[in-house]
């Protein structure tokens, strides 16, 4: 167990000279109504090392901890499992509000977004994959990410998504319209996005028994009104927020923010009754009221006038606690190490143990009685009350949060504090996913959060591929055609048309396959028609003609297939040629080409008109021209 002096923090705002009266004005509140020493604040009911017998009610603990209509399994995966907290219409509000915000800020930076394209669902998905593998993969910039020196490359990023797109993505972020900011509201930088996620927390599971609020620091050195600054914690300045976990499941169920004197809380007139502490608590455990849980608190929250409030609610509180609170027994002089005292009344237990150095400990549910801590060093092993044992087991849960995920955050350095709010908040829906998913695992090994954001970057990529622009020269093969099996040879009715031109006379272009051919058209040809399939010029006279052998020939050289100029109206196309009962019907002016592999052919005319068609087993059997 900590001791008092380290639970003890004493944060001051840093912000603009502007707007830190608010905070300090609440501060000062907080001082005069719940922690005022003096003999004037002693309560004189309580009564010194007598027998404290709490009526406790029982708690209705359910046996699934995950709501059945939350929806999730252990078929749901791990990316399944996050998008039940960002749901497709929270990421939804962030697409409209970034490209609304890239709008606005166009008109003044036009230079910035030169290259600027509205964001899509997808892109919102794969952007966040980028955010939470720079969390693993620490650099020291955004640029190096990309960097091609193969001493720090890391292929990956480039993969997903460019440079410029992340950097233009991450400046135009946005989650609320710049148009309906009143002033008033200091987090309405965040729209409806903390507000939405904080419901799905809360709709998740059943809180157990044990739950506990702790505060943490979410660092920011920037210019804001309510940053705070707390020499104890290693970011000494940022942003403070309050969290209420589940103790025995480690699950955040929710989360306030400090922002001073428009912090939102449940109840502006408890802040003079019970300090800033206690109107946070009581702002935290809304909906979690009258129903028995056991509250464990430390000593910035936790007086004897919040625990009476809090008995009243069928809610019951452990925690330490300052002498110098309001409603506190007067106690005299020092402890001997080891020696404890007591005093209670029909509602609260304080107790005074000395260890290290003094410890208060305050609960409405726990006797006092002395129990042996064991320990691997037997000059440690010693009696402590069993009110500091039951503190020490169950108050970890929010430094269980910060534990997992600091090392592999995704928060990166902005000007902009509502982004690392949200970053912040992005990697706590993941560490609950975390929860989630080894719970309904629990008889496999955890999965522990580094390799939880691993599997959630894998199926994003899989989820939402990176469709890649073609670089470099067009292709001379279409992209959606299999270069094993290309147009020209498929079965299909590559029909010849003939081109004429405005006067009506043929309009004429050199056969592709004579000019690339030399070894079988010594002399390069022009013609007039052309295959509509696959859009080049092709002769079609002769048994042996340039069409039949550019539809058949499997083993032809790569040619150039660009299509040639057919600007010119088409004379006649068809689609379904006529079989005749005799080939000797055809005229001795008549021209034939091939329509497929498989031999089926149509005749024209010199003039292009058709005449028959006819399918033939043979190649040897094509009539002569």
């Amino acid at each position: 167990m900590s001791d008092e002096s380290d639970s003890e923090e004493h944060f001051h705002d840093s912000g603009s000279e502007e707007e830190d009266s608010d905070s300090a004005t609440e501060s000062d509140s907080e001082d005069d109504s719940d922690s005022l020493d003096g003999t004037a604040n002693r309560d004189p009911t309580f009564r010194e090392n007598e027998l404290f017998a709490p009526v406790v009610e029982d708690f209705d603990e359910s046996e699934d901890k995950i709501r059945p209509e939350f929806g999730v399994s252990r078929r749901t995966s791990p990316l399944q499992m996050l998008q039940k907290f960002l749901t497709d219409g929270i990421i939804g509000d962030v697409v409209r509000e970034t490209n609304r915000y890239a709008e606005q800020d166009w008109t003044r930076h036009p230079a910035s977004y030169t290259d600027w394209k509205p964001v899509d669902l997808a892109q919102i998905w794969q952007f966040l994959a980028i955010t939470f593998m720079m969390g693993l993969v620490k650099k020291p910039s955004i640029r190096e990410y990309w960097s091609t020196d193969e001493l720090i490359q890391t292929p990956f990023f480039a993969t997903v998504m460019s440079r410029n797109r992340f950097q233009g993505i991450l400046r135009a972020l946005h989650f609320s319209n710049n148009e309906n900011y009143t002033g008033r509201d200091r987090f309405c930088k965040l729209g409806s996005f903390m507000h939405d996620i904080l419901g799905n927390f809360s709709s998740a599971i059943l809180p157990g028994k044990n739950i506990c609020i702790d505060e943490t620091l979410l660092a920011y050195k920037g210019r804001l009104s309510f940053r705070q600054y707390n020499p104890k914690k290693r970011g000494r300045f940022g942003i403070k927020m309050f969290v209420l976990c589940d103790c025995a499941f480690k699950f955040v169920l929710n989360i306030l923010p400090y922002q001073g004197k428009s912090t939102p809380l449940a109840d502006r007139t408890w802040v003079k009754d019970l300090g800033f502490g206690g109107a946070t608590v009581l702002t935290l455990l809304q909906g979690y009221l009258n129903k028995a849980h056991r509250v464990v608190l430390d000593n910035w929250f936790l007086g004897p006038k919040l625990a009476k409030i809090m008995l009243a609610e069928k809610t019951y509180v452990l925690g330490t606690v300052q002498r110098r609170r309001k409603g506190m027994p007067k106690m005299r002089g020092k402890l001997a190490k080891g020696r404890v005292e007591t005093y209670c009344d029909d509602e609260i237990l304080i107790e005074r143990w000395s260890d290290r150095r003094e410890v208060c400990m305050l609960n409405t549910f726990v006797p006092h009685s002395m129990r042996i801590a064991e320990s691997s060093n037997p000059r440690n092993t010693r009696e402590k009350p069993a009110t500091v044992l039951l503190y020490n087991s169950i108050m970890g849960a929010v430094d269980n949060v910060d534990k997992s995920i600091k090392p592999y955050q995704s928060v990166r350095k902005s000007y902009k504090w509502y982004k690392k709010v949200v970053f912040n908040m992005i990697d706590v829906a993941t560490y609950n996913s975390m929860i989630l998913y080894n719970h309904l695992h629990a008889d496999q090994r955890a999965v522990p959060y580094k390799d939880f954001v691993m599997k959630i970057v894998r199926e994003i990529q899989e989820k939402y591929p990176t469709l890649k622009k073609p670089i470099g020269r067009p292709p001379t093969v279409p992209r959606t055609e299999n270069p094993a099996f290309p147009v020209r040879l498929k079965p299909c009715h590559h029909i010849a048309v003939k081109h004429l031109d405005k006067n009506g006379t043929p309009s004429y272009s050199d056969c592709i396959y004579c000019k690339h051919h030399a070894e079988y058209s010594p002399k390069r040809k022009t013609t007039p028609f052309s295959c509509e399939i696959c859009k080049v010029r092709l002769c079609i006279q002769g048994g042996d003609s340039c069409f039949k052998r550019y539809h058949t020939d499997i083993k032809l050289k790569k040619i150039s297939t660009t299509p040639q100029n057919t600007q010119s109206q088409p004379h006649t196309q068809i689609s379904q040629p006529r079989l005749p009962e005799d080939i000797d019907t055809l005229g001795p002016n008549a021209v034939q080409f091939i329509l497929s592999p498989n031999h089926e052919i149509v005749v024209f005319d010199e003039d292009g008109n058709p005449l028959t068609g006819a399918q033939f087993s043979d190649e040897s059997s094509l009539p002569p021209i």
